[in-house]
């Protein structure tokens, strides 16, 4: 508390001061809770004592707002991924993140390409990921043409492996039984006959029964 402030003067100082650094902090605890990414900007404002008009001020719109969250998400991946030493550790990581934060890592993904053009914060962070992906996914790539599809590939195939899990349009298993069957899937060549197939076989049989 600041000596000689009055609580109107205090208000307004946190209003100019620290709103933005707030509602971010506090925007993403409730991201973070969720499981669709979706949160009320009333009841953040409400949480900062604040009308959320302030909060749009600062952010420009809800939308501005939402790319900061998603880049403290990309910065939290990042630190996921910066201890991983190969391929398959790197997909492990990558997708233990999402299932672990559906709400935040909706968010992050439902950001669009606009988006990373107009925030710094997300682009830095999204910057990261990718040069951490690069590095372990495709160094020895002989371009960058190549290293950029090399990279693409296997995030396409996470994210799709991640969206029909959270869909639950496959057959009901743990987190970890999923991670094992994506990578046997990514891994065709070194899995053992029919194991890549059997989410799929399980279903058709569930289907018939």
């Amino acid at each position: 508390m600041s000596i000689g402030m009055s609580k109107k003067q205090q208000r307004e100082s946190f209003h100019h001061g620290n709103v933005a650094r707030e509602a971010v902090t506090e925007g993403l605890a409730l991201v973070e809770k969720t499981a669709d990414g979706h949160y009320s900007l009333r009841e953040l404002a409400a949480k900062l004592g604040v009308a959320h008009r302030a909060i749009t001020a600062q952010f420009g719109d809800k939308a501005g707002l939402d790319a900061d969250i998603a880049a403290c998400g990309f910065q939290k991946l990042c630190k996921q991924l910066e201890v991983v030493e190969n391929r398959d550790a790197f997909l492990v990581s990558f997708v233990s993140f999402a299932l672990d934060n559906p709400g935040l890592y909706r968010l992050m993904m439902q950001q669009g390409y606009s988006a990373f053009e107009k925030s710094p914060m997300l682009r830095t962070a999204a910057d990261r990921v990718i040069a951490i992906s690069v590095r372990i996914l495709a160094e020895n790539e002989p371009s960058a043409t190549i290293q950029r599809r090399a990279v693409m590939r296997l995030w396409m195939l996470s994210h799709g492996a991640i969206a029909l899990q959270q869909a639950g349009v496959l057959m009901p298993r743990s987190n970890d039984d999923f991670i094992r069957e994506f990578l046997a899937i990514v891994n065709l060549e070194s899995a053992p006959p029919g194991t890549a197939q059997e989410i799929w076989k399980e279903i058709g049989e569930t289907d018939h029964d």
